[in-house]
């Protein structure tokens, strides 16, 4: 108890800590931690380096000289990342000798036609060469594609307890979507968070010939060079787990939710929408009683001038599941509802059509769409202060097997990241945000909406990208 008043009295203010618990100092000695056996000092683990945007063409020769002179050993992977901040921040960590090191892998075309190629060879050749295809530990069968991916990382499931991810979507949002997919479905049982980013995201490069590939791995067992600059993800698989909330930051809604009546998503266009509740009532007696509709794009055009919100800052909302999932509260609200895309186009008839690529590659809209609804940017600078709280009142709600992985008193994290993906994230968390190890920006997060304990149970198949959100992590030994 007496630890607990210390530890809020130095939170409040350090410097009146001394005044009010005299030789308080000395009662926290090295006695009352647990001590780790002779010769079993830390080493390093892996590394983390984000460059500024504005130093992206020197990204390869800055880590190296971060690398030499910090004296970080070759065989220890660095990540190299470009963020849109406006600092260097190179995060390195340390780990017991004893604990399964870190590793580094990258992604891209040629490593998934790769792992297609042995997959097809281990499930026609491997039976006949005394290859099993059962897995020892639940007798099940798996398929080559498993078997093949799982021999290019390099480690089993049960050495891996999380992983982070950060994905170059130059190649297309496909590549990155399979690629993650693959990791997943490897590794079902560890939470995955990551980070999308592009050359030129902000906007003053990345024209054509510029460099394509934002993402670098300097060291370990698989290094990525600028010689090897393709789209695709670059991860580090971690022993110990972590914890996560995902969720949108610096956006609001824009408007009532409309009704989609026509929509073609691989053409990237959304062409008809019913009107909303005030207006079907005043036009509901002119259709003799059917539903009236207007084209998509006049009517989202409708709501922005009656806001004065510039179509800059507007994001158009894709559901990422049925209504009546939504109302039985079976999703997490924001993020796990809607997923957001920049303002497009408005055509000669007036229908909407999304700029990029078609959010039918992200896997929306196979079955149809049935409902749009608007947001637009807004800062929101107490928006992460709240995951922090969200975070720590579900962790203290549940059991402590969730949050630590025994009965025993859930522990600190030993580091806290902070990604911000899109323009409203990056306007609301300041560069310098109290209480992170680093911030970095980009284009989207990714990860499982809402809140994710370091031992909850994941299912496979929800890692999304999500724009306009922000992403709070905790890693935990």
């Amino acid at each position: 108890k007496s630890d607990l008043a210390i530890q809020a009295a130095f939170q409040a203010d350090p410097e009146e800590t001394d005044d009010l618990f005299p030789g308080w100092r000395e009662t926290f000695t090295s006695d009352r931690l647990p001590k780790k056996p002779s010769g079993m000092a830390d080493v390093p683990s892996f590394a983390l380096l984000f460059v500024p945007l504005h130093f992206e063409d020197s990204l390869g020769s800055i880590g190296k000289r971060a690398q030499e002179a910090s004296g970080w050993p070759k065989s220890v992977p660095i990540v190299c990342v470009v963020s849109a901040s406006s600092s260097l921040c190179f995060c390195t960590a340390l780990c017991n000798p004893a604990c399964i090191p870190a590793h580094a892998f990258f992604v891209g075309s040629r490593e998934l036609d790769a792992i297609s190629q042995e997959a097809a060879h281990l499930q026609a050749r491997g039976p006949k060469f005394g290859l099993s295809l059962v897995s020892e530990a639940s007798q099940s069968k798996m398929n080559g594609t498993l078997l093949a991916a799982r021999r290019f990382f390099r480690r089993v499931p049960g050495d891996v307890g999380s992983i982070l991810i950060f994905a170059d979507t130059g190649a297309g949002i496909g590549l990155v979507r399979r690629a993650t997919a693959l990791v997943d479905v490897c590794y079902p049982k560890a939470n995955i968070v990551g980070l999308e980013t592009k050359a030129g995201q902000a906007g003053g490069k990345g024209h054509e010939g510029h460099r394509k590939h934002p993402l670098l791995i300097l060291g370990g067992d698989q290094q990525i060079g600028d010689s090897d600059s393709r789209g695709g993800i670059v991860g580090l698989l971690l022993p110990g787990r972590l914890g996560s909330v995902v969720n949108f930051c610096g956006c609001e809604p824009l408007g009532d939710v409309w009704e989609v009546f026509e929509s073609d998503l691989r053409a990237n266009v959304l062409r008809t929408v019913g009107l909303q509740n005030a207006q079907r009532q005043e036009v509901g007696e002119m259709f003799g009683g059917r539903l009236p509709s207007a084209p998509a794009g006049l009517e989202f055009r409708r709501v922005i001038a009656a806001t004065s919100c510039p179509e800059s800052d507007v994001w158009v909302g894709l559901p990422r599941s049925t209504g009546r999932e939504t109302s039985m509260l079976r999703t997490v609200p924001g993020a796990g509802d809607w997923a957001l895309y920049p303002w497009g186009l408005v055509s000669a008839e007036g229908s909407f059509v999304f700029k990029g690529e078609s959010p039918w590659k992200d896997g929306l809209g196979i079955k149809g769409v049935h409902r749009v609804r608007l947001f637009r940017t807004s800062v929101d600078a107490n928006r992460i202060a709240r995951f922090f709280d969200e975070y720590s009142l579900e962790a203290c709600l549940s059991p402590p097997s969730q949050v630590s992985g025994c009965e025993a008193a859930p522990v600190a994290p030993y580091a806290t990241l902070c990604f911000a993906g899109g323009p409203g994230p990056c306007g609301s968390i300041a560069n310098d945000e109290p209480g992170f190890d680093a911030v970095v920006y980009g284009m989207a997060v990714i990860g499982r909406p809402g809140i994710s304990l370091p031992n909850s149970k994941f299912e496979s198949g929800d890692i999304c990208s999500h724009s306009q959100s922000a992403g709070l992590i905790m890693l935990y030994e």
